[in-house]
């Protein structure tokens, strides 16, 4: 006896219509990222969708390399705020997101984050991050999945001060 599957499409349809907005957005940026379908084929599948569902679609980032960097970025979304995905910094490296200018947002898995050689790594982009006037936030699974009642409103906290519009420093020469 096989389990029924069903195929991309169809599972894609069926979320679309049973899904929150954020859960959708999830799976089309995780099958973007994947390269499961481009961003034309993912239209394609959806055409003639409910307007929700169009409007849910051009949310897709599809560079977001988790479902909790994908449901971060949603969250923090508002007007006039820049949210940058998958974003290399010179002397850091690549980072998760950028919140304004100067905000960096990691989104850290403790599966791949708590190999030893790994969180010293992470320790020193922070400090280089700083050193050029970033300032690097790290969020658990747990605190994005569980406890975003008490990451949001600090988060918030730090966007109305501008901490994410922070002047980066020159590089020394």
């Amino acid at each position: 006896m096989t389990d029924a599957v069903d195929d991309l499409p169809t599972a894609l349809r069926h979320a679309a219509r049973c899904l929150s907005t954020e859960e959708f957005v999830v799976i089309c940026d995780s099958i973007l990222n994947r390269g499961l379908l481009t961003p034309s084929a993912l239209e394609a599948e959806l055409g003639g969708t409910p307007r929700s569902v169009q409007d849910a679609l051009s949310l897709a980032d599809g560079r977001a390399e988790s479902g909790t960097e994908t449901m971060v970025r949603l969250r923090l979304r508002r007007p006039n705020l820049q949210i940058r995905t998958q974003v290399s910094i010179p002397g850091v490296g690549r980072v998760d997101l950028v919140v304004g200018t100067s905000m960096i947002v990691e989104v850290d898995g403790y599966e791949y984050h708590a190999d030893p050689d790994r969180f010293e790594n992470d320790r020193l982009r922070d400090l280089q991050a700083r050193a050029l006037g970033f300032h690097p936030i790290r969020l658990t699974y747990r605190q994005v999945v569980h406890q975003w009642d008490l990451v949001a409103p600090l988060l918030a906290e730090l966007i109305n001060r501008g901490d994410h519009r922070r002047p980066l420093v020159a590089a020394s020469t």
